[in-house]
């Protein structure tokens, strides 16, 4: 691992994948747009049906509920799609690193996904400390600063020593005890692990796919039609 005159672990100052990083915090489940908005749609809804309900035709009453559930559901699952919408439904806009748990990372074009991260925060173990750093294709990225937006500037990469002397490495006598547990503790080890998900996930994932979520409604439109035969036996 590489390590500055002070003994900090360096990071590389440039980053030519990740165009723009932007810090947000995760807001609680009853507060976020998909939840609040709709609670109180829904006991709007429920308190017209009580008092209305009996004077007219009861499927548009169903009609009126079913229409609302899609329509929650579809902004739900739109922060399973695009996290420029998960972060405009489920999270606030920070400006401070002390303040978001967050980070969303918009990459350059060609050069992966757009996610949201986890930041994570500043890590001091005896001589090696990284600041305030996030995880992104399975790299490490500290953040220095942030402008008054929120987002993150002088991104960097940590380094590695390859570009040393071959003096150098004949001559190391590698790390102390010491020196390895909190090295240890600040870097993880060495391997580059690609967990595999679980038949659970990849289930869950297929019935978020726009494809089946648009399958599920043409299958309730058909049952609204009094094709509920067909509809089943199109669902399994």
């Amino acid at each position: 691992m590489a390590e500055s005159a002070n003994g900090s672990p360096a990071f590389l100052s440039s980053v030519m994948e990740i165009e723009r990083a932007t810090l947000y915090k995760r807001v609680p489940l009853l507060q976020r747009l998909d939840v609040l908005p709709f609670a109180v749609l829904w006991a709007v809804f429920l308190g017209c049906f009580q008092m209305y309900g009996g004077e007219s035709d009861n499927e548009l009453w169903w009609l009126g509920g079913g229409l609302l559930a899609v329509l929650q559901g579809l902004f739900s699952l739109s922060a399973k799609w695009s996290t420029q919408m998960e972060c405009l439904i489920q999270c606030n806009h920070v400006t401070s690193c002390k303040n978001a748990n967050l980070v969303c990372v918009t990459p350059r074009p060609n050069c992966g996904r757009s996610a949201v991260v986890k930041l994570r925060k500043p890590i001091k173990k005896g001589e090696y400390k990284i600041p305030f750093h996030f995880f992104y294709q399975r790299q490490k990225y500290s953040i220095d600063s942030t402008d008054s937006k929120g987002v993150c500037k002088d991104l960097k990469l940590l380094s590695f020593p390859v570009d040393n002397k071959i003096s150098e490495y004949s001559t190391s006598k590698g790390l102390k005890s010491e020196s390895a547990t909190d090295a240890f503790k600040v870097y993880g080890v060495n391997t580059f692990d690609i967990p595999l998900p679980t038949r659970f996930d990849l289930f869950l994932e297929q019935l978020q796919a726009p494809m089946f979520v648009f399958q599920a409604f043409c299958m309730l439109l058909y049952c609204l039609d009094d094709y509920w035969m067909l509809s089943v036996s199109t669902f399994f």
